[in-house]
């Protein structure tokens, strides 16, 4: 190698050995950032994704929590409690009732008809001529379920809950009823001051006779004017299809 060449060769070789020792250097430098970060991440322990929100308990819905205790008041003043099919056969839901087949009652815009003779259950009426085929006075018993009538707008559904009563016993009168009225509506809103009842008469063209009793709760925290209580009865005529 020539004296003139001497010189750039050894800047060359200087050059290239710093960038290696450069490389070197940065690359240890990498893994010791890298090292001090994984041992600060194991010390803290931190988590950067949040906890699941886990499996709570469910609860009873309000409206089936208000069926169970309708029927635990009305079993503890000695009414039994029947369950029924809500497909009804037309007989059962409206000849036995005593609603012939010119009924209002009994049009297609009023009930929920379907195949083979069968219907919705307008009410929990149907219950009253099961029960009381296998029953023998006296009788006392209710039938809480879902009714279905051709019926929708801002204040009705088509479905709806009801909960219908049958007494059938000798020397029972309507003051019986109104005492079971107050003794339900005490122990429903639990409310000793739930006396305050008037039982008026309306005219119900589809009930014989038409007694309508409505019932005055005094104002509490939810409302300040009280509360209005009405309920309907109507009494067994004696052709009422009990017995087949």
């Amino acid at each position: 190698m020539s004296a003139e060449e001497r010189p750039r060769a050894g800047a060359c070789s200087t050059n290239a050995q710093a960038a290696r020792s450069r490389r070197c250097f940065n690359r240890v430098a990498k893994r010791s950032k890298r090292a001090a970060l994984e041992a600060r991440l194991a010390e803290e322990s931190a988590r950067f994704h949040p906890s699941g929100r886990g499996r709570r308990r469910g609860g009873i819905h309000p409206v089936i929590r208000t069926w169970q205790r309708v029927e635990a008041i009305f079993r503890s003043v000695g009414f039994d409690v029947a369950m029924a099919r809500r497909l009804k056969p037309t007989g059962h839901n409206f000849t036995a009732l005593n609603q012939p087949a010119n009924h209002p009652a009994r049009s297609m815009h009023d009930t929920f008809y379907v195949d083979g003779g069968l219907l919705l259950r307008t009410h929990t009426s149907p219950m009253q001529v099961r029960y009381a085929r296998t029953h023998k006075p006296p009788i006392k018993v209710i039938s809480p379920g879902r009714t279905y009538r051709v019926d929708s707008d801002a204040t009705h559904s088509p479905m709806f809950h009801q909960v219908e009563g049958l007494w059938l016993d000798e020397n029972v009168s309507f003051a019986d009823l109104k005492g079971v009225y107050t003794d339900f509506l005490r122990a429903f809103f639990r409310d000793r001051r739930t006396a305050g009842a008037a039982s008026v008469r309306h005219f119900f063209r589809l009930r014989s006779p038409p007694p309508k009793s409505t019932w005055r709760l005094p104002p509490d925290r939810t409302r300040d004017d009280g509360w209005n209580f009405q309920a309907r009865a109507r009494c067994i005529r004696s052709n009422t299809q009990f017995r087949a």
